[in-house]
């Protein structure tokens, strides 16, 4: 592999990197509330966020790979194209709160890193430091990602049915 073929994914990899901050910063700013309570809710239990969010990931996967299965037993008619309209929705959701719960990962790691900063620079740092321990060999590449998502999603999902502050 020479450097010209070594160029371009490290390219594709920084527009990746700074897509998903952007993306993070975005979420933070149009949901300060959600966020801010999922963010809390990372703080005071994170066992249990992580918890709730394996459990529920696994729930609507298997719900998705139902509908998907049972799609493809109908065929191509009438409930075979909402059966698979009903897993895209449901993967669709499944998305929006993970880069939600991530964006409030993001935020309690900027406020554990930088305390007396705003709110959108304690985000880009927070993201930054996931993103940076995400690439480590092994360890980042997998567990670092997959505990950031998994307590994230289940602190989103505290969050909204569990109202009190």
């Amino acid at each position: 592999m020479n450097l010209s073929e070594l160029v371009v994914p490290i390219i594709i990899l920084a527009i990746w990197l700074v897509g998903i901050a952007a993306l993070v910063l975005l979420l933070d700013v149009l949901f300060p509330r959600l966020v801010r309570r999922a963010s809390s809710t990372t703080r005071k239990m994170p066992v249990r966020s992580a918890l709730v969010g394996l459990v529920n990931l696994v729930f609507f996967a298997i719900v998705s790979v139902a509908a998907l299965s049972l799609a493809e037993e109908a065929g191509g008619d009438g409930v075979g194209a909402l059966l698979r309209l009903f897993a895209l929705f449901v993967l669709l959701i499944l998305n929006a709160f993970l880069a939600m719960g991530l964006t409030a990962v993001a935020r309690w790691l900027g406020e554990r890193i930088l305390p007396d900063a705003s709110a959108p620079r304690q985000v880009i740092t927070g993201i930054g430091v996931l993103e940076l321990a995400s690439l480590a060999p092994l360890i980042g590449w997998v567990i670092v990602p997959l505990v950031a998502l998994l307590t994230g999603y289940g602190a989103v999902i505290i969050a909204l049915v569990w109202r009190r502050e």
